[in-house]
Parts: C-alpha cells; sequence; structure tokens
C-alpha cells in the first residue's frame, strides 16, 4: 500500500519491489479502509485476525514529517527493526528505536547501527506470524508503547518521503522471510571458498607473521581457506599504499602466490577514505575532482585511521574514473597485490572523533609516523635474529620451523567433491 503526497513533492524512492500480481480474492490478506477521517486495515482472510489498524489516531502527512500509528493486540511479540543491540524480542512499553545508520563505535548497548531495515515481524502464536515493511530511506523514530488512553501501539514517525507499506502475510516466520527477501531482493550468492575457514585479525606486524600464522594452521592440521590482513599492509593507514618495511611490495605478492598454490585465497582492507597527504592516490583525487567538497570548493577533511582525511564523492561522475584505475593498479595480478576479494570498511563520511581513534591505537598525522617508527625499533631490538633470518629467506617455503605446508588429503578430495556439489547450485 502505498501514500504520497497529493502535491507531488513525495521523496520516494527510485527502486521499485515486485507487485502482487494474483486475483485479490486469493491473497491471503484483505485490505479496508474509512474515507473520513481516513484510517484503513489489514485483515488476515483466514482467521479474521486484524495485522494493522490505524483507526485509533490521525495520520499525519506534512513535508518534513509523517506518523502512522497502528494498534497491536496485548503483549506482541515483536522483533525485527534492524540493526540495532536491542534485545531479540522488541521492548513492547516505552520502547523507542531509531533508524539511522550510524557508526556506533565499541557498539554500545541500546543503539542503534549501520544497517536500515524498517521491517517487523508480529509473531502471534497459533494465529501466526506477518511482517510489515516501511520501504523509506529517511530517518526515523519507530515507537512502542502500551498506556492506558492509547492502548498497545505502534508508531511510526518518519523525516520525509512516503508512506509505502508491504505486509507480508506469512503465517510462519519463514515465510515472512521468504516474502521479504522477494520484496528487497535475493543476497548474491557466495563464491564457495568463502564458506570456509577464514583466518583475520587486526595487528599484524609484517608480512612474515602473516605467512607463519597461515603455516602454523597447516602445521597444526587445520585447513585455512582464505587468509585476511587488516590496515596492517598500509603505510602510515593510507589506502592503495604498501609498508615498505613490514609488507614490501617484492615479498607480500610471493605470500599471495603461496597461498594460491596451496589452494587458499587472500583478502585485504580497503578504507574508501584517502590521506590528505601529498602522496599518489590523494594527489590524483584532487586532479580529477573526485572528493566531497563544502559549498566554497574547499575539500570536505575528516579524521579516519590515517589521520586527515579526504572522501570521495561516489555522486559526482568523475569519481569512478579515479576510483577504478587505483583499484586496477595496486591489485594488478601482475605489478601489485593479487588478492581474492577486498574488505570494505569506513564506506562513508565519517567523521572520527580524535580521542576516539587514539583510543583504538590510531593516530594522527603526525602521531602515526612516530608510533610506526616505534614499533619499528621495538620489533628490531626484540627479534633482532628473527629479522635477519627474514632478510636471508629466499621463499616463504624456507620459513625457520616450518612443517611443510600442505593440507590433508582428505580434506582435498572433500573440497573438490563439495565444489563439485556447489557449482551445480
Amino acid at each position: 500500500m502505498n501514500m504520497e503526497d497529493g502535491g507531488g513533492v513525495t521523496g520516494a524512492l527510485s527502486v521499485s519491489a515486485p507487485m502482487w500480481r494474483g486475483n485479490s480474492k486469493q491473497a491471503a490478506i484483505e485490505f479496508s479502509y474509512v474515507i473520513e477521517p481516513f484510517s484503513f486495515a489489514i485483515t488476515r482472510r483466514s482467521n479474521g485476525d486484524v495485522l494493522f489498524n490505524t483507526s485509533g489516531s490521525n495520520i499525519v502527512f506534512e513535508s518534513q514529517y509523517l506518523r502512522l500509528r497502528t494498534q497491536l493486540p496485548q503483549h506482541p511479540h515483536l522483533y525485527g527493526l534492524g540493526e540495532h543491540t536491542d534485545p531479540f524480542m522488541l521492548n513492547p512499553t516505552n520502547y523507542t528505536r531509531t533508524i539511522w545508520s550510524r557508526d556506533a563505535y565499541t557498539v554500545p548497548t541500546g543503539t542503534n547501527l549501520y544497517g536500515n531495515h524498517p521491517i517487523y515481524f508480529d509473531h502471534g502464536g497459533d494465529l501466526g506470524t506477518h511482517g510489515v515493511f516501511l520501504l523509506n530511506s529517511n530517518g526515523m523514530d519507530i515507537k512502542i508503547n502500551n498506556t492506558a488512553a492509547d492502548g498497545q501501539y505502534f508508531e511510526y514517525n518518519t523525516l520525509g518521503g512516503v508512506l509505502d507499506f508491504y505486509f507480508l502475510a506469512g503465517p510462519s516466520p519463514v515465510r515472512v522471510a521468504q516474502h521479504y527477501s522477494e520484496t528487497v531482493g535475493k543476497a548474491a550468492l557466495m563464491p564457495y571458498w568463502g564458506l570456509d575457514f577464514h583466518q583475520c585479525r587486526y595487528g599484524m606486524r609484517d608480512v612474515y607473521e602473516v605467512a607463519e600464522v597461515a603455516a602454523n594452521y597447516s602445521a597444526a592440521g587445520i585447513p585455512l581457506e582464505t587468509m585476511w590482513t587488516d590496515i596492517d599492509y598500509m603505510y602510515l593507514r593510507r589506502v592503495f599504499t604498501l609498508d615498505p618495511n613490514r609488507f614490501p611490495l617484492h615479498l607480500v605478492p610471493e605470500l599471495v602466490d603461496y597461498l594460491h598454490t596451496h589452494e587458499q585465497h587472500y583478502i585485504v582492507m580497503v578504507d574508501p577514505a584517502v590521506a590528505y597527504q601529498n602522496y599518489p592516490a590523494f594527489d590524483k583525487g584532487v586532479q580529477d575532482n573526485a572528493f566531497m567538497k563544502w559549498s566554497n570548493g574547499s575539500i570536505y577533511q575528516g579524521v579516519v585511521w590515517p589521520g586527515v582525511t579526504a572522501f570521495p564523492d561516489w555522486f559526482a561522475p568523475s569519481t569512478q574514473g579515479y576510483w577504478d584505475p587505483e583499484f586496477s593498479t595496486f591489485f594488478d595480478s601482475t605489478k601489485g597485490v593479487d588478492v581474492d576479494a577486498l574488505w570494505i570498511d569506513m564506506n562513508e563520511d565519517l567523521e572520527a572523533k580524535k580521542d576516539r581513534i587514539r583510543k583504538h591505537e590510531g593516530r594522527l598525522r603526525d602521531q602515526a609516523r612516530m608510533e610506526h617508527e616505534r614499533r619499528l625499533r621495538h620489533q628490531a631490538k626484540r627479534n633482532n635474529e628473527r629479522l635477519i633470518q627474514q632478510q636471508q629467506m629466499r621463499s616463504f617455503a624456507n620459513w625457520r620451523g616450518r612443517r611443510q605446508h600442505e593440507r590433508p588429503r582428505k580434506h582435498l578430495e572433500e573440497t573438490q567433491k563439495r565444489r563439485l556439489l556447489y557449482g551445480k547450485l
């Protein structure tokens, strides 16, 4: 059901979802309405259960504020409205859930997170489960409460757009989930190797430690499918760079080749925020006019892991022409880092607070260099013998103390069988 502003300014999303094409008499739910004062209701055809009813209060439809309330049965079992850190079953009394993308660092309780999913499941036991999805990308507060004056209700308060509702009849939770995926689109099938065991952590000291961790999995008889590397590989945490001392260009491809030889994969992180420094990725972005700017034409600056940063403007026509060559050059299979997939992080123009970055071992521009040099001195002091042996090492296969890096034969055979099956899906 879609409700729009008759004045023509709607702010509706340009995407479309599949519509019901069957006969209305075949539908599992029925729609009814009252003209004056306007209200509508959704009823389950099989048992007469009222799923949605707006007759208890007026609908507000202003240019920057929409409000709609539906009555609920007492003691409802509601789920959804992600992403958040609230309990799995939503509190039916004095509860407000803000739906607005937010980088909630440290993931505190009772807060909204990155994703916006204005859908809820109402599980009615023997009466069945249904879902209600509001296709609206504006920021909103959803209130659930039970008062003596208004009874049990569920209320939308959104800053704009339209009221574009999809009612998912179920009647089982699984069927509601299936209806929802048919409405918003199904997720892409991930690669087969993405389903196996992966290793990832922040804080790898150098490429040798990455190689050592991968080798130790084989030494322990654990079949590792994919090795990940966080921003540790970057020089001063600048995107499209390799640290020349800890992750030199002549050794990282050797690590990748070694993993590929053993039917394993490699993934690294990419932060779209570009360090506001005199280095190729930033200079090219300035030249291509690819960064977000203030109204006076100056580049918008934020603070992320490398310190002061600029953010690519994904709506600017020139940005794709800047971004694609940066990827194709840095991740070139013959001259760069031949990764199998990328880990996208901080994919928005979010400005982190300086004290937050310091708390998480981040450093601003001047502090980053000092920290980098301190770590190198500390590493050289504690691991001098190991560093000498590493510098003399000709191949990762000659790593001191390493066992032969081979997957168990049984695992290889099972992997090949599963790949054949997966390819038929």
